[in-house]
């Protein structure tokens, strides 16, 4: 059978299994006791031990626990977790209860590998289960078995008809004292009880043979750590050494590149002088054709006629040149009796400005005048309408006295 067949026939099983009735009880009651943190467990998260240990801790036993602590991935953890678990159920049973566990899960192999034992968790969650049914807080599991489903329900309660009546897992003493007690069923379960002990003796010398594996791994692990460490410590020699090459390395580098962009552009400047000199060569070579055509033209009659032609124009030019500084001369002097005249104006305008200035401060003097002379006017007329009013009173006044006084 190939690895991805065993593997999906192994997914499988573990989903039965966390889909069944054990993982259903443990998952309400852990809501019980830890408000929504276990909401979706994992598999791996049941056997790291955490969450069977706060089931345990909710029996409220007297039982001395272990610590435990979260294993990590870590088999050697895991098993000490799972050790702790199962010791603590022992003592439970064996103790208080004088019960004798005829069956005990392999722990060694449970924290080894575990998807390949889920039968082994399945028995300690039985357990766990029958702690829950002995402890003195009975009626709050029932409770939480009530919050179960019907199917989980009736599975439960089989489970724990097994774990009283039959003695394959628990065996109970009391029970042989009783009348009705087949002993047929003591012989076959001493004879299952011996089996079993014989599979727990040679499960406790697997169990040890897988700890001093484990510790022959971990001794190995070790020295190879050790072996590593030396070797990480000259990588890291090796590592700074090639740091500092790079470095000196990347200073020469950028000492060439800087050289390097100083020579491109002294041949840059070079190219440019280069090109000026071949311009300059060619400009050399066209004045030297021009001198020859030149001198080839003035031994011609044509050259000659053109010369005269030229010197005609000349004395013509300086002709022109003479009488415009002629005309020159009289346009300046026109310019400047303008000027005067421009100035004359001027200054006959500045006068009549003053004039006006004056002219207008005098107005304005007079206009404040005759607003001073509006106001006297206005009050005087006020002071008059007051008099003859005091007046008109007056006469009233008199005229009401006198012909009371007639009367």
């Amino acid at each position: 059978m190939s690895l991805k067949i065993k593997s999906l026939i192994y997914q499988n099983e573990c989903e039965k299994f966390m889909n069944g009735p054990l993982c259903e009880w443990l998952c309400n009651c852990l809501d019980l006791q830890i408000k929504n943190f276990y909401k979706k467990p994992t598999y791996s998260d049941l056997v790291d031990g955490m969450m069977m240990h706060q089931v345990f801790l909710m029996t409220d036993l007297n039982v001395v626990t272990k610590d435990i602590n979260v294993p990590n991935g870590d088999p050697i953890q895991r098993l000490e977790n799972l050790r702790a678990i199962l010791d603590n159920i022992k003592y439970f049973f064996e103790e208080e209860c004088n019960l004798l566990l005829v069956q005990v899960p392999k722990i060694h192999l449970l924290a080894e590998k575990p998807m390949n034992n889920i039968k082994e968790m399945e028995l300690l969650l039985k357990l766990l289960f029958g702690c829950s049914l002995k402890c003195p807080r009975l009626s709050i599991f029932m409770k939480i078995m009530e919050k179960c489903k019907e199917s989980t329900q009736m599975e439960l309660i089989k489970y724990a008809s097994e774990m009283t009546e039959r003695c394959d897992v628990i065996f109970d003493p009391e029970l042989v004292l009783q009348e009705d007690f087949n002993k047929s069923s003591i012989y076959d379960a001493l004879v299952f009880i011996r089996l079993v002990y014989k599979e727990n003796i040679i499960c406790q010398s697997e169990h040890s043979d897988f700890a001093y594996n484990t510790k022959e791994k971990l001794e190995e692990a070790q020295e190879d750590l050790q072996h590593l460490n030396i070797k990480f410590q000259k990588v890291k020699c090796e590592l700074q050494e090639a740091k500092e090459n790079l470095y000196h390395h990347e200073t020469y580098a950028n000492n060439l590149k800087k050289e390097n962009q100083i020579l491109e552009k002294e041949a840059a400047i070079a190219r440019k002088l280069r090109d000026e000199l071949d311009i300059a060569k060619e400009e050399l070579l066209k004045a030297r054709d021009l001198i020859k055509q030149l001198n080839q033209k003035a031994r011609s009659p044509i050259y000659l006629f053109e010369q005269s032609k030229y010197l005609a124009v000349k004395t013509n030019e300086t002709k022109l040149k003479d009488e415009a500084r002629h005309t020159k001369l009289q346009v300046e002097n026109l310019l400047k009796k303008n000027k005067f005249l421009l100035k004359e104006i001027q200054n006959l305008q500045e006068k009549k400005d003053k004039n006006k200035s004056d002219l207008e401060i005098d107005l304005e003097k007079k206009q404040r005048q005759v607003d001073d002379y509006k106001k006297i006017c206005e009050k005087l007329l006020n002071e008059n309408a007051s008099l003859q009013n005091k007046h008109k009173s007056l006469i009233s006044q008199l005229l009401f006295q006198k012909k009371h006084y007639f009367k």
